[in-house]
């Protein structure tokens, strides 16, 4: 009996490194339609479902780069099939999921194609249930550095810290 447990634990780990695997390449996840982008990190599908980008914060509207967010998301988006890799919902009753689209038959996280941008940052608060923090974080930092999109403002405010603020006005 003591020879069974060995296999099963050596099973179990396999199929967790399979789902780890196929999530961070746009293997899993639904096909579908985004059709419209609310800012830089919330998006409805043709079925109606909200999607918050998972990893990732983008400014708020009001809040200077908001609107150059939303719309690099929804350039990134448009007219092309996604795929939603589903992995929570906030309370908001928003889907958080991981976004992908193809790109010449490859999947490409849109979180991370945003963060490359220098559109959004990486949101570590919940890094832990994000699949691809490594890439996002990557991708971020290295916008950061280089001073890519809103980071070429020194006085850019993170989007957590700006709705602290506006809460307190």
């Amino acid at each position: 009996m003591g020879k069974k447990y060995p296999l099963l634990i050596i099973a179990l780990i396999a199929l967790i490194l399979l789902g780890i695997s196929s999530r961070s390449t746009g293997d899993a996840g639904e096909k579908g339609k985004i059709v419209r982008c609310h800012d830089g990190d919330t998006c409805t599908t043709d079925k109606g479902e909200k999607i918050r980008l998972a990893c990732i914060d983008a400014p708020e509207l009001k809040q200077p780069f908001g609107k150059a967010s939303r719309n690099h998301l929804r350039e990134i988006i448009k007219d092309r099939p996604v795929k939603i890799d589903r992995i929570n919902t906030d309370r908001f009753g928003r889907t958080i999921a991981i976004l992908y689209i193809s790109d010449g038959g490859k999947w490409q996280a849109v979180q991370s194609l945003q963060a490359d941008a220098g559109t959004v940052w990486a949101f570590d608060r919940f890094k832990r249930n994000c699949p691809i923090w490594n890439s996002i974080d990557r991708e971020f930092q290295a916008a950061q550095s280089k001073k890519i999109g809103l980071f070429a403002d020194r006085q850019a405010i993170e989007p957590w810290i700006w709705r602290q603020n506006e809460k307190l006005r």
